[in-house]
């Protein structure tokens, strides 16, 4: 004697599949850590205005900053265009870390007389890194950013 399962029993087990299924990803989800971009991401948004006018102004630049990576003195060397160093440089430099926003830093932006300004990188964990540099000149705020990669 065959028995074959009856319609009403194949919805209500496909239900019932679906239904676990719903919660094991609810459970799951709760429990799994994400880390966003920024806290502050609505507020950054509608202030998102200011930094395209501040990358524009970058942009418009003979030359920015440009940095580089010394592996074996575990240095990052920020170096500003000649241009600009005979002016009062301020700002801040952003370490971002995507895949941990507890290890971001922000260090303050401290160029010397020829406009170079060293970092040490030792307090950072090794792996990729984004790098945000504000600065201030003449009452002008700029912006650039790159990528890094500490081993």
């Amino acid at each position: 004697m065959k028995t074959k399962l009856s319609w009403p029993w194949a919805i209500a087990i496909f239900y019932i599949c679906f239904v676990l299924l719903l919660l094991g990803y609810v459970i799951y989800s709760t429990f799994n850590h994400i880390d966003l971009v920024s806290y502050d991401y609505y507020t950054q948004e509608i202030k998102y205005q200011q930094q395209i006018d501040r990358i524009n102004r970058t942009r418009s630049l003979k030359q920015s900053v440009e940095w580089s990576y010394d592996r074996e003195k575990k240095i990052i060397i920020l170096n500003f265009a000649p241009a600009q160093n005979d002016q009062r440089i301020s700002g801040k430099i952003i370490f971002f870390r995507p895949s941990d926003a507890s290890q971001d830093k922000t260090i303050k932006l401290k160029p010397d007389k020829n406009g170079i300004q060293l970092i040490p990188v030792n307090s950072l964990s090794e792996g990729f890194w984004r790098i945000k540099i504000f600065w201030n000149l003449n009452q002008l705020e700029f912006y650039q950013e790159g990528i890094v990669i500490i081993e």
